[in-house]
């Protein structure tokens, strides 16, 4: 296992959250590149196999808020499984998104494995616009959580707990696209 490995946890809860108002002051948010403390969350826990629609084509129309559960539930099915490319398509030029998506890869090639605890999403809001780009903030509610390696051994923990999200999202095709998701951080 990397010694990159606690950056998976927080780059998945990265990818669950929308927030910025073109109006407020961007608020602090975690360094996708940073390594997190072993308290950051692990993304939802509940994978959908790749033929349900939460990781299907999205319906002719799709509400930003439908999107974002849709996004969820691909961001846990790709940790619980490895495969990263169902999630990688809901996003676009999304540093954050890449690096989690990368570092579950490296889970995964090392022969390791996550096991993540439940996750829930609330109070998913529209924060702001700024042209195309919609912000929404939202608080995921996460089970414990652990990253292990080859052998079964745990690596990492996670404790759960809530933690607040950013995410932005642009209209793509009837539907969205994830161009940045971020932590918020109190401070």
């Amino acid at each position: 296992m990397r010694s990159r490995l606690p950056l998976l946890v927080l780059a998945t809860v990265l990818a669950l959250s929308f927030t910025a108002c073109e109006d407020e002051p961007e608020p602090k948010i975690a360094d996708p590149t940073s390594a997190p403390t072993t308290t950051a969350s692990p993304p939802p826990t509940s994978s959908p196999p790749p033929t349900t629609p939460a990781t299907s084509t999205p319906p002719k129309r799709e509400s930003a808020k439908a999107f974002i559960r849709r996004w969820q539930q691909a961001t846990v099915a790709m940790q619980e499984s490895g495969d990263t490319a169902p999630y990688l398509s809901l996003t676009r030029k999304c540093r954050s998104c890449e690096n989690l998506a990368k570092l579950v890869s490296e889970v995964y090639e090392d022969g390791g494995r996550i096991d993540l605890g439940e996750q829930v999403l609330k109070k998913v809001r529209l924060a702001g616009r700024l042209g195309r780009v919609r912000v929404f903030d939202f608080d995921l509610h996460s089970e414990p959580g652990v990253v292990r390696d080859a052998s079964g051994a745990v690596k990492q923990r996670f404790r759960g707990g809530v933690e607040a999200f950013q995410v932005n999202l642009v209209p793509f095709e009837g539907s969205w696209l994830v161009t940045r998701a971020s932590k918020v951080v109190d401070g």
